[in-house]
């Protein structure tokens, strides 16, 4: 379920006909390493806005690449062209959280710290979907494909949604295996 302070990323891939699977896992690669970027500077900032010590940062820096390829929740999947709605993971409060929470041991919820740190995120959504649509532009730019990214404007009301739309070239929507129906259909 989808609330006010997620971030959705609608992926769109476009193309004529089939689009081969390759192109959407190269598609959530890119979303991938773009969150990975954004939650290593959400690690970064946190250190310095709430003076964490430099062994908390380093650790949650550390603990961040443990969760490759679980930065994205499949919220859904739309019909028409290839459509993927996704929700950004808190992957950078998380593994703060379960860092700064070790120092603490018992009771850290009920710290200063604790809350310091969650109210920071709150503060940090606006800039991180800023963050992440600017990182997407820049992944999405080194293709060859046509693609857009849009980011609702801020202020806004509900989650913030960004729109990446991509083109993908004929070559690209197909490989050169078909299906089975069209291989054993092709002339010999």
């Amino acid at each position: 379920m989808i609330h006010d302070d997620d971030i959705v990323i609608r992926i769109r891939m476009a193309g004529d006909g089939a689009i081969d699977a390759k192109v959407m896992i190269d598609a959530l690669d890119i979303a991938e390493g773009a969150l990975y970027a954004s939650d290593r500077n959400d690690v970064e900032q946190a250190a310095r806005a709430l003076r964490l010590p430099s062994y908390v940062r380093d650790a949650s820096l550390e603990r961040l690449r443990h969760h490759r390829h679980q930065r994205l929740l499949l919220e859904e999947a739309q019909t028409g062209s290839i459509i993927l709605v996704t929700v950004v993971a808190a992957v950078s409060l998380f593994v703060l959280e379960k860092t700064v929470g070790e120092a603490f041991a018992d009771g850290f919820k009920e710290t200063r710290a604790y809350s310091e740190l969650r109210d920071f995120f709150r503060g940090q959504i606006d800039a991180k979907a800023l963050f992440i649509a600017e990182a997407l532009r820049r992944a999405f730019g080194g293709r060859r494909r046509e693609v857009s990214v849009r980011v609702d404007q801020v202020p806004r009301l509900g989650p913030h949604v960004i729109d990446v739309e991509a083109i993908t070239a004929p070559s690209q929507t197909r490989s050169q295996v078909g299906s089975i129906s069209e291989h054993l259909r092709r002339e010999r």
